[in-house]
């Protein structure tokens, strides 16, 4: 099939014939537009190559690439996609023209520091490798500056905090691969835990106990279960008296029993900001979560007081990102970094975006705040960004994806979500 070049610019205007094998269609980038020809195969002509063009005019236009340049770029991108041997029909037109221009723009603005790829790395990685030193060599480098702000960030970012570590000629948005099996365990209720022998151990009950918040604990949610069943019960009862028959039918039953329910779910938000304001305004709480204090908080036992973190219990903060507004999700993760180093323990934290924006605008943007985002705390090797090429089952398929590659790296994880 040969199909004209004004096809990708959206013309109606296609035209179809048998290509002559001796005399295959010139397809070379110094040939004119308008007396382009391409040679596209059956299965890659009912793509959306119209789309993939306007993803592509997009794409430059969030990486900063003079608007000149565009309609050229993405022109080339989309003939270098048509041409493409290693075809992936389930990734589409759109996925093949990013991925050209992953190799088309290194090669028309090359990095100011070449770096050589590794042997070992296959292509695919050196070319992804190569497209993320390009991505930071031109953020850093203000090659594309798009304004005064634009054009101090490299020299605000560079500063005395040296350069990310370069690994295999590219440099490492995340840590090296430990891969593990996730095998499926049975979720069991509490209820049923002991029964059925899938309770925890006898130690770790033991444990448990002789932490000195479980009677306080105890305490306080006997006085509170009290105190929001107590005032359902009698309110239940002037329910009853009000219903015309006193509850002599099932509809009034359940209109009483719906009431209750609902009165003691206002009654607990009740009772628990009523004890909260007071432990605000008459002591400071011991057992408080938000607590910085440590083991003079009375929370431990005597014999676990004083015990350092070890050393190896490290914990994954794992936030899953989805087209989400990129400004709060990184202003709530530099908020928690932050909390983290004023508590003394930052050490033993990681921080990890795993992302499934399939907008060029939006990754784009993810990508220079967390570039920005390590550039100002020297966070390279415990701040890691990822941006999926597949993107199956959703946030649950990333977060399982992430568990099979890096989670035998971690003792914890913490879950935190952007909605």
């Amino acid at each position: 099939m040969v199909v004209c070049d004004l096809a990708v610019s959206g013309s109606p205007h296609i035209s179809a014939a048998h290509a002559p094998e001796e005399a295959p269609a010139p397809a070379q980038d110094d040939v004119p537009a308008a007396q382009r020809v391409l040679e596209v195969p059956a299965e890659r002509l009912l793509q959306d190559w119209k789309q993939a063009y306007d993803r592509a005019l997009a794409y430059l236009e969030a990486l900063g690439v003079p608007a000149s340049e565009h309609d050229a770029l993405a022109g080339q991108a989309v003939e270098r996609a048509l041409r493409d041997d290693a075809w992936d029909s389930a990734a589409g037109a759109v996925a093949a023209t990013l991925h050209a221009l992953w190799t088309l723009l290194p090669e028309r603005y090359p990095v100011t520091k070449a770096q050589p790829p590794s042997e070992k790395a296959t292509i695919a990685r050196r070319d992804a490798d190569r497209f993320l030193a390009w991505r930071l060599d031109a953020f850093l480098s203000g090659r594309f500056a798009r304004g005064e702000q634009t054009a101090r960030a490299p020299a605000r970012f560079l500063g005395e905090t040296g350069t990310p570590p370069p690994c295999d000629g590219g440099f490492r948005s995340m840590p090296p691969l430990a891969r593990r099996g996730m095998v499926p365990a049975k979720l069991r209720r509490r209820f049923f835990r002991r029964s059925q022998g899938g309770g925890p151990p006898v130690s770790v009950r033991r444990q448990r106990r002789r932490l000195g918040w479980k009677e306080v604990a105890i305490r306080r949610r006997t006085v509170l279960t009290v105190l929001v069943l107590i005032p359902s019960v009698v309110a239940s009862g002037f329910m009853v008296n009000v219903l015309p028959q006193q509850g002599g039918t099932w509809l009034e039953v359940a209109i009483v029993l719906f009431f209750g329910a609902l009165f003691g779910w206002i009654s607990i938000g009740f009772w628990t900001a009523i004890f909260g304001f007071f432990t605000l305004v008459g002591r400071r709480d011991r057992f408080a979560i938000t607590s910085l204090n440590g083991p003079e908080n009375g929370a431990l036992s005597s014999q676990d007081q004083g015990v350092p973190l070890a050393p190896e219990a490290r914990t994954a903060i794992v936030m899953p990102i989805c087209e989400e507004p990129v400004d709060r999700v990184f202003a709530g993760l530099r908020a928690i970094e932050h909390s983290l180093e004023r508590a003394g323990a930052l050490e033993h934290f990681h921080f990890f975006v795993l992302s499934d924006s399939s907008d060029p605008r939006t990754w784009l943007k993810e990508e220079e705040a967390w570039a920005e985002w390590c550039r100002s705390v020297n966070g390279f090797g415990r701040i890691f960004y990822r941006r999926r090429r597949v993107r199956l089952e959703r946030k649950s398929g990333n977060i399982a994806d992430f568990c099979r590659r890096w989670g035998q790296q971690y003792r914890y994880m913490i879950m935190l979500d952007a909605d």
